[in-house]
């Protein structure tokens, strides 16, 4: 079992309406989902397979992201507001608590789509360092190993499509 945390691909500076949660992916966005789906379609280590359960904000960039993975993968997105824009470290970390309750024996992969500062956060407290020295960026999936009891997690792999391909 593997833990996948993606920041939503890059996104328009604003968006016409002015609201922040209205943002949409611009191209780039777009591109970095689709290699993100492409590169868990055809798993490969340290990716062992493919997530089978993806959680998304509800938010317009997030949620456009999750959408373009799960087109890969041929499975459905969830909504949860635990990762929207307001959510905080609490939030993601009680989401991950009643998914991993909720699958008692066979822990499936799962892949949440959200923001920052908020993943970095989470994933600073799952590798267990007060700073995770890397600011997850824009499309950038990072691939967590399961925690085991009393240990932290590990960062198994960073990915991300810094351009779009020629």
């Amino acid at each position: 079992m593997s833990l996948f945390i993606l920041r939503h691909g890059k996104a328009e500076f604003r968006a016409p309406s002015g609201r922040d949660a209205d943002r949409r992916l611009e191209d780039l966005g777009r591109a970095q989902a689709a290699y993100i789906g492409l590169l868990l379609s055809n798993p490969r280590p340290p990716i062992d397979s493919a997530p089978s359960i993806i959680i998304t904000s509800p938010v317009e960039r997030a949620h456009t992201t999750a959408a373009i993975l799960c087109e890969a993968l041929a499975i459905s997105p969830q909504v949860d507001e635990r990762l929207s824009l307001q959510a905080d470290l609490s939030d993601h970390l009680e989401l991950l608590r009643s998914h991993f309750s909720s699958h008692s024996t066979a822990h499936p992969d799962v892949l949440l789509v959200g923001h920052n500062p908020t993943l970095d956060e989470l994933i600073a407290t799952l590798v267990g360092c007060g700073d995770a020295g890397n600011t997850l960026r824009t499309g950038e999936l990072v691939v967590v190993s399961p925690p085991k009891p009393a240990q932290h997690c590990v960062v198994l792999g960073r990915f991300r499509l810094s351009t779009p391909a020629a």
